[in-house]
């Protein structure tokens, strides 16, 4: 659902775990909002910006848009 989130996690090393246990969620619950059946909160997208992606905007990381190329 987020390509760009998908990317910089592959280009990072994050894995799904690791954002689970950012969020303290189940990995279940974390895969769900990943692949966008399940509501990511604005709190969860900074948090994850934070923790992972400092470099990068919210936009760029949770645009739905494949074609998005702004950092």
């Amino acid at each position: 659902m987020f390509p760009s989130l998908r990317a910089e996690m592959a280009r990072y090393g994050v894995k799904t775990k690791d954002i689970a246990e950012l969020l303290k969620l189940n990995r279940k619950t974390a895969e769900r909002k990943l692949a966008g059946s399940a509501y990511v909160t604005n709190v969860e997208m900074w948090k994850i910006r934070d923790g992972f992606f400092p470099g990068k905007t919210i936009d760029y990381l949770f645009s739905t848009n494949e074609t998005n190329t702004v950092c």
